[in-house]
């Protein structure tokens, strides 16, 4: 029986919800993406084998959605709106 749940683990999707790696990846710094990502999907690969596949997602994108804060986002250029005078 163990060798039988063993089989089933390995074949569950350890793979994040893409859309919402893709959202994180908009709008977090690059710096910090990397390190964010790796963080949440191995997390992510925890809870599909403690809850199943339906729960981890939904976790991963309330996860997500909580790096959305101001201070992670990508630093984006000042409008040019100097004139010469």
């Amino acid at each position: 029986m163990e060798a039988h749940s063993r089989l089933i683990m390995t074949k569950l999707p350890l793979h994040p919800p893409y859309l919402a790696d893709r959202f994180l990846s908009w709008f977090c710094d690059e710096i910090l993406l990397e390190e964010i990502q790796g963080d949440l999907h191995e997390a992510y690969a925890k809870k599909v084998r403690q809850l199943g596949t339906a729960k981890a997602r939904r976790w991963y994108w309330l996860e997500v959605l909580r790096f959305f804060k101001p201070f992670l986002w990508r630093a984006t250029p000042e409008p040019n709106n100097s004139y010469p005078t």
